[in-house]
């Protein structure tokens, strides 16, 4: 049974990225970014867990502040589609909103795979709860599609496109994550990301496009 548990824990892949921008004189800004992932893959099913978080100052006043988890398990019916459920959380005042929760199940495809390039889809619908800064609640139906490819550069570039969509009539919530990392040594990345997050239902005052811009290291494990 020990040696059952071992293998099971060195089965996760774990993956933590790190960042953090400090500047000084006439402004003076401060911005940390982190990310946890990790991955369980069986023959018939996968487990994926992660978690981030993003902060920024201005001149000691908070710019910026976000944290997100998620929960997917998936299912496999054959070698090129799978069911998924997913669970979701997400905190974001300067968006609108303190709590947000969403459930969904849908269905995954395999839509192109060769030795240096993955690219798969995912479709579902399910329910969301969010807790707006003014403490107005909605609950409503929605729909959730995301997409992810992953092109190999070479033995140690890897270039990713991550998007994904969420929401119902005028509120829906997209996200774009482009990364470029490169491996220093067998546990250690240098990556440098874009991430975009666009709210369609914005509060008065903010945009609906927030864009980040960041370079770190990250852990793999």
């Amino acid at each position: 049974p020990a040696h059952a548990g071992e293998a099971d824990a060195r089965a996760w892949e774990n993956h933590i990225d790190l960042g953090a921008v400090r500047t000084s004189g006439n402004t003076s800004t401060t911005t940390l970014n982190g990310a946890w992932n990790s991955v369980l893959e069986r023959p018939l099913w996968r487990v994926e867990i992660a978690a981030l978080t993003n902060a920024s100052s201005s001149n000691n006043t908070t710019t910026a502040e976000t944290y997100e988890a998620s929960f997917q398990t998936d299912r496999n019916l054959d070698a090129s589609t799978w069911t998924f459920v997913h669970l979701g959380f997400e905190s974001d005042r300067f968006a609108g909103y303190r709590q947000r929760f969403s459930e969904t199940a849908g269905i995954g495809r395999w839509l192109f795979r060769s030795e240096c390039t993955e690219w798969k889809a995912e479709l579902g619908g399910g329910l969301r709860q969010t807790r707006a800064t003014d403490h107005h609640r909605i609950r409503e139906t929605i729909l959730r599609a995301s997409t992810n490819m992953e092109w190999h550069v070479s033995d140690t570039t890897e270039l990713s496109q991550e998007l994904n969509t969420e929401g119902a009539g005028r509120r829906w919530t997209s996200k774009s994550v482009t990364a470029l990392t490169t491996r220093i040594n067998a546990h250690v990345s240098s990556k440098i990301a874009l991430r975009l997050t666009h709210n369609s239902r914005a509060p008065a005052g903010k945009k609906k496009l927030d864009s980040e811009l960041t370079a770190g290291l990250s852990f793999n494990f």
